[in-house]
């Protein structure tokens, strides 16, 4: 119920602009690192309603060297239920490009694999673009560092 709330905050200060100062007023790049970490904690707390929102429905995701459309990521996020990834996002940097932003940095996941702890470190990408007064994401691809 908190991450909703917090989430809604969030939301309503993005589409504001204007309303406070100008010092007050999160950055484009703020705004997207904040993005980011929600998509974390979406898929840490299985909130497929939050994914929905952060979403473009043109989604695509490359994960694992498999490609997967919005429904098919929201699908896989569904079906874990309770056994979700603990994810750890660190080293984020954006780049901003008019209305959109890329997104680069290393997560660590830990799952159980085969009744095991399963720790996974990944460099990803991720591509938003800002349709209307709302940051979508529209791409995102991720590849393990060995």
């Amino acid at each position: 119920m908190t991450f909703r709330c917090v989430w809604s905050a969030l939301i309503i200060a993005a589409a504001l602009p204007g309303v406070a100062q100008q010092d007050t007023q999160p950055s484009e790049p703020q705004i997207i690192l904040s993005l980011e970490r929600a998509w974390a904690e979406a898929v840490r707390h299985n909130d497929n309603s939050v994914l929905d929102e952060l979403f473009d429905n043109a989604l695509v995701l490359t994960e694992n060297g498999k490609t997967m459309t919005k429904g098919e990521y929201l699908s896989g996020v569904r079906a874990r239920g309770p056994h979700a990834p603990q994810f750890k996002v660190e080293d984020m940097s954006v780049r901003m490009f008019d209305d959109t932003a890329i997104v680069v940095g290393i997560y660590t996941e830990r799952t159980m694999l085969n009744g095991r702890p399963d720790l996974k470190r990944c460099r990803f990408i991720d591509t938003w673009l800002k349709k209307g007064d709302r940051w979508l994401l529209v791409a995102a691809g991720s590849s393990p560092l060995h």
